[in-house]
Order: structure tokens, then sequence, then C-alpha cells
């Protein structure tokens, strides 16, 4: 390949974001790598695989290894089959929804730019003298990443240690200003190709500082145009939309993320200097008035002391009185259901009543008159119908019992402010339970009312 084209080193870039999954593919050209049969052909539907496989010159690149480094710098190393050139894709930030990625890309790597270096620089720096050590004879032929990768390829260069073709950085962040003064590098050889309207990319000092002699191509402000990613980038490449500038809208927000960062690093550095002056009088203090020092540690163990003591009191207050209203609420359940044997049992004794109330109804067929007939099957369907009452505020009784013994199972471990809600349906319960034992109460009145008026009119 003689030169790397933008469209075709964003590919590469997209490449990088790829895992080989544990695979073997050292020594496999990308075409056996990811066509048919191959260890990765379940990843030949990604964009850039498929326009990749399209391209003969990037289709025959052998990969000679994937890095995962602890810091997490990760990449692609592919061979050229003839001149023996090694290419380096550089992954950039992945997903920060993963913690790791989170610190390691998006805290460590990306904001730590602003410091200075950053492990995974130095991490890119040492694979490309690994791979020198493992592939004697070979140079480097370029070095290519978005984003977060797009500043490793870049870095490398700058370093002025490798024999490198060329540089191509898709949306890529610049470099610690101060650190980039002591660049050695030749920066002619970087082409950075970045999207009009990507924030990352345009961040300018005092925050980041681009490398002096890069060329910088600019694409597409097009409604279109997604500002970051990659793929929007490739295909206004591909297309060849270049702009002469960065939009209003972009230049506004790049001014907003400057004056935000710039704030916030304000903002820590009076906390860190507030902190630096406590410790600097602790240490005064501590040095010049021990007496004091000594009587704070005192003072402050006796006053952890009460506090504990104060909270162990209130908890076992609490622990004890919630241990008193469940005892007392069994008790009366307890009672209740007592009650409710009770009333069972007066029912059956009724039921028996019933019976034999319609066997002297039947008789009275032969023998009474026509007024004790009706008054005896009257109070029989009376008591039949009470019955049944009874019987549904039975279950309802039992129901309410259930109810208020779930309420008040675990009260022991329910925060406080748990527990009003716990009482409520107790509450309620008790107040059925309350409700049933006085409709007991009137149905047994009722039926010996009954029984005495109609034993009254069969005996006359």
């Amino acid at each position: 390949m003689s030169n790397l084209s933008a469209y075709q080193a964003s590919l590469l870039a997209q490449l990088a974001y790829l895992d080989d999954n544990g695979q073997p593919i050292g020594g496999r050209t990308l075409v056996e790598i990811f066509g048919a049969g191959g260890p990765l052909a379940d990843q030949g539907n990604n964009w850039a695989v498929k326009e990749i496989l399209k391209d003969p010159s990037l289709a025959n690149l052998k990969a000679l290894e994937v890095k995962y480094d602890k810091s997490g710098m990760s990449g692609w190393a592919l061979q050229e089959p003839k001149s023996k050139e090694i290419h380096v894709a550089f992954r950039g930030s992945e997903n920060p929804t993963n913690p790791e990625n989170l610190i390691k890309d998006w805290i460590l790597a990306d904001v730590g730019l602003m410091t200075g270096e950053t492990a995974q620089q130095r991490a890119a720096a040492a694979w490309l003298r690994e791979l020198q050590g493992k592939y004697p004879g070979s140079t480097f032929g370029y070095l290519v990443g978005h984003s977060l990768g797009g500043n490793l390829a870049m870095y490398c260069q700058l370093l002025g240690e490798f024999s490198i073709r060329g540089v191509i950085a898709i949306n890529a962040p610049g470099f610690q200003c101060g650190w980039l003064g002591k660049q050695k590098g030749d920066a002619s050889i970087i082409q950075r190709h970045d999207n009009a309207n990507d924030p990352v990319s345009g961040i300018a000092p005092p925050l980041l500082c681009k490398p002096q002699g890069s060329k910088e191509t600019l694409y597409g402000n097009s409604k279109d145009q997604v500002g970051h990613g990659i793929k929007g980038a490739a295909d206004k490449i591909k297309a060849g939309e270049i702009v002469n500038g960065r939009d209003l809208k972009t230049q506004l927000l790049i001014a907003a993320i400057t004056v935000a960062v710039i704030v916030m690093f304000i903002k820590w550095l009076f906390v860190a200097l507030v902190l630096l002056g406590v410790l600097a009088l602790a240490n005064w203090l501590y040095t010049h008035c021990p007496w004091l020092m000594d009587f704070l540690e005192k003072a402050s163990v006796w006053w952890g002391k009460q506090v504990l003591a104060a909270w162990s009191r209130r908890w076992e207050w609490e622990k004890r009185k919630w241990e008193a209203i469940k005892k007392g609420f069994f008790a009366a359940v307890a009672g209740i259901s007592n009650f409710l044997a009770k009333a069972k049992a007066i029912i059956a004794g009724v039921m028996e009543k019933v019976g034999l109330w319609f066997k002297k109804a039947g008789h009275v067929f032969k023998s009474a008159s026509s007024g004790a007939v009706a008054l005896s099957y009257s109070a029989a369907s009376q008591a039949a119908a009470k019955l049944q009452q009874a019987e549904s505020h039975i279950a309802a009784a039992n129901d309410a019992i259930r109810s208020a013994r779930n309420c008040f199972n675990g009260w022991s471990v329910l925060p406080e402010e748990r527990r009003l809600y716990a009482a409520i349906p107790a509450a309620a319960a008790i107040g059925q339970l309350s409700g049933s034992i006085n409709y007991f109460q009137a149905i047994d009145n009722e039926f010996r009312s009954a029984d005495t008026k109609a034993k009254n009119k069969l005996s006359g």
C-alpha cells in the first residue's frame, strides 16, 4: 500500500474497537479472520468490516496481534504483506456506562490529558517498542485512531522516538499545552480529520493545544452530522464534505466546556487549598500546643462515646416499646380467637335448634293452628338467613386476625417511619373484629327471643 487514505484510516480506527474474543487471529489476514468460516465471522456485519473486506489493500493486511493493556490502552497491529510495514490502530474511549471504562478511559485518559502524560499514552509507546523487538527490520507505516485512539497515535509520533510514515487522527483531542511545548517529533506528518461540530477535537487553550505543524481538515456542518462518532466522520470523509471552519453553535459549546472545566478546576483548587490550610494548622497546633491537641483528642473521644450511648439508649427504648405493643396485640388476638370459637359453638347450637323448629313446623300441619305454623316457618327462615350472615362474619373475622398478625410480624426490625403504616391495617383489623363480636351477640339475643316465642306458640 503506497499511502493510507483518510477513509481507510477511519475503517481501521473502527476496527480497533472490535475485540478478538480470545480467538487465535495472529498471522491471519483480515479476510481470513472476518470472512466466512473465520474466527470472527460473527462480526462480519460491522459496517467497517464490510468496507474493509471490499478493499483488497485492507482485506489482505495480516493481523499480528491485538493488545490489551491494564491501563485501558488497546489496539490492533497489522502488517503489509509485501513491505512488512506495521500499521497500528489505537482504540478510542469505550462506553462510559461500564465503570472500568469510565475510570480508565474517560477520567484517567481523557480528563487526564489536561495534566500531561497519561498511563495509556505511556502504554501505547511501550507497545510500539515491544513490536520493534518482536519484528526486527520492520518499520511503522501509519498510526491511526479515533478520539482517544487518535491522541495516542499522535503522542507516539510527537515523542520523536519512532520511525513512522504517517499519523491519521480522527476527532482526536489535543495535549496539555506545557507538555506539547517540549515535543521532539515532527508534527508535519500528522493529519487531523475532524467533524466541524465535534466539541472534543475542538477543545482549545488553555485546556488543550493542537500539535503545531499538523494539518487539520474539517468535515460537514450539515444537520445530519453526528458530532463525535466515527461512523459519521467516516461518511463525511468518504463524501469529501470539507468545510472551512467550525459553526457558531459548536464554537459556543466548546467555549462553554472550557469555562465549565476552568470553574470546576478553580473550585477544587480552592477546596484543596482549604484542606491544606486545615492540615497545616493542625500540624502547627500539634507541634506548638500539644496540650491543646491532647484536650481536643480527649473531648472528641468523650463526645463520641456520649453520642453512641444516646443512640444505644434510644434503640433499647424503641425495642422494648414495640415488643410490649406486639405482645399486647397478640394477647388481644388470642382472646378474640377464643371468643370466635365460642361464637362458632353458639351457632352450632342454634343450627340444632333450627332443625328442631323445622320438625316442629311439620307436626303443626297436623295439629297446630295456622298462626303457629306461620310463626315457626318465619322463625326458621330468619334463623337460616342469620346463620349465613354469621358465617360470612366469621370468615371476615378470621381474615382480620391473619391480616393483623401479618402487620405485627417483624415489627421489632421495622424502621420507625414504617411502623405507622404497619399500624393502620392492624387497627382496621381490630375494628373489624370488634364489629364481629357485637354482631354475634345480637344474633344470640335474636335466636333466644325467637326460640321463646316459637315454644310459646307451639305449646299453645
